[in-house]
């Protein structure tokens, strides 16, 4: 049987979805206090915290903290209309006296039959002491325990070669490998990056979910391909079992860069300085996140513009757009919206072409 992860958000949407309407509930520290700002939006449902507030909302936005309304974990938090404030003391007689529906705890362990086991950590910024989970585990009439389960992560070695077989010109210790997530919504995921040893070999460990393999090349090289037993894995995210050793990962680089460069105009075909330039493929099954097939570029004091490492392809597009917002040019819904304006071209293996454009439109 196999799991699939699932992110703190998810976990704190799902808990959220069981929650019923009028229902009286204490979010515990940690991912606990996730699940305000999951909340379903047609449901009157009050929370509590117990240094004594009832009626929270979601977290708020960074310009709306109020450094006086705070919850039990010491995290910023906003009011509903109608909330309320009160004495700690007050607030415990709530949790003693049986006035709660639901709490929501942290959990390190929880046994079949029920039973919460938590316990300080004692580390420098953990929280000092199980506090009022006590009360709270027996105080409300419904305790539900989240517990993120976790598992080692694979490990996976390999090396590093050229594409004509030919020793490399530089040390292999300026090479980094990266094993990118590809799952923006799981910033946290373990392992990742190590450092070619003089061998040429590069071992990286913790891995979880899918993974894309990348390298930080020295200038006039680039990344060619990367390969496991024999199957092309250079732009397809890769997962692997909790634990799982995998050996024979290679990847390639070569110095047959590709090279795009071309003068950024307006419309009456003046140098335009104050645009942002798009390269992206035709296919839209590479607008992925971190694709290596989507670069941007600004053009420099002469209205020229300069994309180089682009993998060859027989299809890509160009467009220039002013009004870019960071992160955009990679964006599949803007992509879209200017895919018929864009410029036409092909590129081969270690070709420099020329490409000029024109601005398209304001994004």
């Amino acid at each position: 049987m196999t799991y699939a992860r699932c992110s703190r958000a998810e976990i704190a949407r799902r808990v959220a979805a069981d929650i019923p309407e009028g229902a009286y509930v204490n979010l515990g520290i940690g991912l606990p206090t996730m699940v305000a700002d999951h909340l379903p939006p047609d449901r009157e449902i009050l929370l509590h915290s117990e240094n004594g507030i009832l009626g929270m909302g979601p977290a708020p936005a960074k310009e709306d903290i109020d450094p006086d309304l705070m919850n039990a974990g010491k995290q910023p938090v906003t009011l509903l209309t109608g909330g309320a404030f009160f004495h700690h003391a007050d607030s415990f007689a709530m949790i003693r006296g049986g006035h709660l529906d639901i709490c929501v705890l942290g959990a390190f362990q929880v046994s079949a039959s029920g039973d919460l086991a938590n316990w300080s950590t004692g580390e420098p910024d953990a929280i000092p002491a199980v506090g009022g989970a006590m009360d709270l585990a027996v105080g409300a009439d419904d305790v539900t325990g989240l517990t993120m389960v976790t598992a080692p992560g694979a490990v996976v070695t390999g090396t590093v070669v050229s594409d004509t077989g030919e020793p490399f010109d530089f040390p292999a210790q300026q090479l980094q490998v990266a094993a990118r997530a590809v799952n923006i919504d799981l910033p946290g995921a373990g392992g990742g990056n190590s450092r070619v040893g003089a061998d040429w070999t590069f071992e990286l460990r913790g891995l979880t979910d899918a993974r894309l393999f990348r390298v930080g090349a020295p200038q006039g090289w680039t990344l060619k391909s990367v390969s496991l037993s024999g199957q092309d894995i250079t732009d397809v995210p890769t997962e692997f079992a909790p634990a799982q050793s995998v050996a024979g990962l290679q990847i390639v680089l070569t110095k047959q860069s590709t090279a795009l460069s071309g003068l950024v105009s307006d419309a009456r075909g003046k140098p335009l300085l104050d645009a942002t330039v798009v390269v992206f493929p035709a296919n839209d099954k590479l607008w992925t996140f971190q694709s290596r097939f989507i670069k941007a570029a600004r053009p420099d004091q002469d209205g020229t513009y300069r994309v180089s490492a682009l993998p060859p392809s027989e299809d890509y597009l160009v467009v220039a757009v002013q009004g870019l917002e960071d992160g955009q040019a990679g964006d599949p819904e803007f992509l879209a919206s200017v895919k018929d304006a864009a410029a036409k071209f092909t590129l081969a293996d270690g070709e420099t072409k020329a490409v000029d454009v024109k601005l398209s439109a304001s994004k």
